[in-house]
């Protein structure tokens, strides 16, 4: 890993690595390329579709990686449900980028950020389980994490017939 620039907040805004590619903290200006991103793969099947008013609103939530252009070729998002635990959602990496240690970089992020902010426990809906498996991430079971279910699941069109996995990470904060 490269240089670290801090935010206001103290956190790594921008993490630059030596293949050109930069992991910044999203801005209001990255929300239609994540709304792009993340809709194509949910046109695909990959994952659910998300307005541009729920980007706009999460926004602090996500992260980015561009190229060395200044390109947005991915995106994460850590949202921090209690004190302790965290969901990553929207990952989407570009194809013409995937299987190049872009989705790793994100999620490694993504870890780094949840012990910034005290959480300990982080969970994942996927339908691609070998990747998180990679990352540490082990099969759990969506009842262990009722407050995704009551708050989100179960207004999605997908309740009944979902295909995601649930996996989780705990993570040491010290």
């Amino acid at each position: 890993m490269g240089n670290k620039t801090l935010g206001v907040f103290g956190f790594e805004i921008i993490r630059n690595y030596t293949n050109g590619l930069n992991v910044e903290r999203a801005s209001l200006r990255d929300a239609y390329d994540i709304h792009e991103i993340i809709n194509y793969f949910a046109d695909e099947g990959e994952m659910l579709h998300r307005t541009i008013d729920e980007i706009n609103q999460n926004i602090n939530d996500f992260v980015v990686v561009k190229n060395k252009t200044g390109n947005l070729i991915a995106t994460a998002a850590l949202h921090k449900l209690d004190d302790k635990l965290g969901e990553i959602k929207g990952v989407a990496v570009k194809e013409n980028w995937q299987g190049q240690g872009v989705g790793s970089i994100l999620i490694q992020s993504c870890l780094q950020d949840a012990l910034k902010l005290g959480i300990n426990e982080i969970f994942v809906l996927t339908n691609k389980p070998e990747f998180y498996n990679k990352m540490g991430f082990s099969l759990s079971n969506v009842t262990k994490f009722p407050i995704k279910i009551w708050s989100e699941c179960i207004g999605c069109s997908k309740f009944f017939s979902c295909n995601e996995i649930i996996m989780s990470i705990d993570i040491d904060p010290n």
